[in-house]
């Protein structure tokens, strides 16, 4: 065969780069789809978490013929003071400690009921034990900034204050910080301080009544040496300075162009879901709607803080935030639902809210006991 007349078959320089060109529309096409099944399955894992902690606490209510409280505890283990009926300081602990044991957890509530330390990592008033963070507490859709090893386990899922904003650190019928010799406060939630709450006081019914929500965390950073919450769109703004910016109404003003306007820098242990153990970061309220902007009350852990707040459960699920109801059932609440003049609201009396909510449909899931004739969406 001349070996000038053979015949070498292959791709031309305009062939390859069209395949190229094919290959690259093709995984363009792909990558969403995978993304969104990722996210779907983050999504999975979220809702079943906070179903576990929601079935934790009918097995706990099951044994005590009782909830937990939602901020209590041993006196000895104090963290922020709470007012109480005896006026002796209740326990800092969260709802989340004596629910432990029943999510596999009695070796760590055994050694923090035996170290009989406050609910935090201070050199020498707290303990070690309150650095473990349950992978059972976060939401993998949640890749917030790793804890260090100096700073407390975190939760991604709160104990619902309902449409309380005021008095959190209240116990119900309790003389107040501000109230002078008259006994105040009010808990239509399910969880208050010192609260032991059955389910025949649900009189709202417990398919229509809130327990659980979750909560993306903040990211934190290091401002001269001290751990600060990142001013950005997870942040919370910290209202010091001014009673009114905790109401939903003044709240929603500092938040602007995805950022908060006041409030920068925050101290790290001020955010909600910022220490799994303590009772002053165990709250959400029905107030503002699902991923609402968040204000709370204090800078740096004084014994006053997070007294009052407007903090609405929020995520990184698009569209709204997984919750769990006193009857075990979980649902993805739409972050556009009804939540009635709550917005305008300039803020609340010293004693709390009374008969129907405030908050529309959102502020009704929130109160075991308000009497609102009003049906889930």
């Amino acid at each position: 065969m001349n070996r000038s007349s053979r015949i070498f078959s292959g791709f031309t320089l305009v062939e390859l780069l069209v395949v190229i060109a094919i290959i690259g529309v093709l995984v363009g096409l792909l990558l969403p789809a995978v993304q969104t099944a990722r996210e779907s399955a983050r999504r999975s894992s979220c809702s079943n978490k906070i179903k576990q902690i929601g079935l934790a606490l009918h097995t706990y209510h099951d044994g005590r013929r009782s909830l937990p409280y939602g901020w209590g505890g041993p006196a000895t283990s104090t963290y922020q003071a709470t007012y109480t009926k005896t006026g002796v300081s209740s326990g800092g602990f969260s709802g989340f400690v004596p629910l432990l044991p029943h999510f596999e957890q009695s070796a760590l509530y055994d050694s923090i009921m035996a170290s009989g330390k406050r609910p935090d990592l201070h050199a020498t008033a707290g303990s070690p034990a309150f650095g473990t963070e349950l992978a059972d507490a976060r939401c993998p859709s949640d890749a917030s900034t790793p804890k260090l090893a100096t700073e407390p386990g975190r939760s991604n899922y709160l104990l619902s204050a309902g449409d309380k904003m005021v008095q959190l650190g209240c116990e119900e019928g309790a003389v107040c910080g501000n109230s002078g010799s008259t006994p105040i406060g009010v808990s239509r939630a399910i969880f208050g301080v010192n609260s032991q709450v059955q389910f025949k006081d649900v009189t709202d019914g417990l398919s229509k009544t809130l327990a659980l929500a979750e909560f993306a965390l903040v990211n934190l950073q290091d401002v001269s040496g001290v751990r600060r919450v990142v001013n950005d769109r997870w942040g919370v703004a910290n209202t010091t300075t001014s009673n009114a910016n905790r109401s939903a109404r003044e709240c929603t003003k500092l938040f602007m162009n995805d950022q908060y306007t006041t409030g920068t820098n925050a101290a790290a242990v001020v955010p909600p879901g910022a220490n799994m153990y303590a009772g002053r970061n165990a709250f959400f309220n029905t107030f503002m709607r699902p991923n609402g902007p968040v204000c709370t009350f204090g800078n740096s852990g004084g014994a006053t803080d997070w007294h009052a707040a407007t903090a609405p459960p929020r995520s990184k699920h698009p569209g709204g935030v997984h919750v769990a109801f006193a009857d075990g059932a979980v649902s993805f609440i739409s972050e556009t639902i009804d939540n009635g003049s709550a917005d305008v609201v300039w803020g609340q009396s010293s004693t709390g809210p009374a008969g129907i909510s405030e908050g529309g449909v959102w502020g009704a899931l929130g109160s075991r006991n308000g009497g609102e004739a009003k049906n889930y969406p």
